[in-house]
């Protein structure tokens, strides 16, 4: 399934978003230079972000930028989850796949497999 430009850039920020978020709250002392992914990441974010004002109307924009703010906190849980799953035996991970592809379906929101 091929994306709209809308859609890749929501995705693309909310992924920038959610690092920055995990550079700040959650990176611990490694051998990585926190201010340089930091500073790095916010170059692109500010990049996409100039992007997204002229796909959108300046209102839109804002609206964007908020969705891919929210976007990127949601996109942190389900990677979570993917983590879970992928260390589940077999059946279980399939087991959880069929039972969330239901409940995704009652929302009406395209199957997904995990």
């Amino acid at each position: 399934m091929k994306l709209s430009d809308k859609e890749t850039i929501i995705i693309y920020a909310g992924l920038t978003n959610a690092l920055i978020d995990h550079i700040d709250n959650d990176f611990r002392r490694t051998v990585f230079n926190r201010q340089s992914l930091k500073y790095k990441s916010k170059a692109v974010l500010q990049e996409l972000e100039s992007i997204t004002d002229k796909l959108y109307s300046m209102d839109a924009s804002e609206e964007a930028v908020s969705q891919h703010i929210e976007a990127g906190d949601i996109m942190l849980k389900f990677f979570r989850l993917g983590i879970a799953m992928a260390e589940m035996d077999s059946v279980k991970h399939e087991g959880l796949n069929t039972q969330l592809n239901i409940l995704l379906k009652s929302y009406g929101v395209e199957s997904l497999d995990f």
